[in-house]
């Protein structure tokens, strides 16, 4: 089964990079016809796709005469369902041989994203706001309420 997974949505930069590294490097030639078929089948499928559609989906392999989509978004991939006829039939009239094509949702990571978590940011609170929550304070009885109004009072005139 061939499988085409980019880190990032090529560029025709990166993938004719791609082929000069395959036709260069003897061992790596052997992959230069698939990787030329599936950057065509890819071609092929993003110019029949609806142009909202095109960033968010992407050519993961082709085997067995079914073509595999990467899909972002159930969202997506539910607006996608919908064309997937019209892509299929194209794809027929440009000469592949599709009898089905196949989706799987796969979030992507952007690298412009951080995955870890930080603290929320001590947002500022106007004087009068602060003025106003120690005179709610004062009016409190003994409870975990008061306790919450006094550590914010006392957080946010350290801070």
């Amino acid at each position: 089964m061939m499988k085409f997974f980019p880190r990032q949505r090529s560029t025709v930069a990166s993938a004719t990079s791609a082929i000069d590294f395959l036709q260069r490097h003897d061992q790596a030639a052997a992959l230069l016809p698939a990787a030329q078929r599936l950057l065509k089948l890819r071609q092929d499928v993003l110019a029949l796709m609806p142009s909202a559609l095109r960033e968010v989906c992407e050519v993961s392999g082709f085997d067995d005469e079914t073509v595999m989509l990467r899909v972002s978004s159930a969202g997506a991939a539910a607006k996608l369902r919908q064309t997937l006829p019209r892509i299929r039939d194209g794809l027929l009239d440009r000469g592949w041989k599709v009898n089905a094509i196949r989706m799987r949702v796969q979030p992507k990571v952007s690298s412009g994203v951080s995955m870890t978590w930080r603290a929320p940011s001590m947002t500022s609170i106007p004087q009068g706001a602060l003025d106003a929550f120690a005179a709610l304070n004062v009016t409190l009885e003994d409870s975990a309420l008061k306790s919450a109004v006094e550590r914010l009072i006392r957080r946010r005139r350290q801070g």
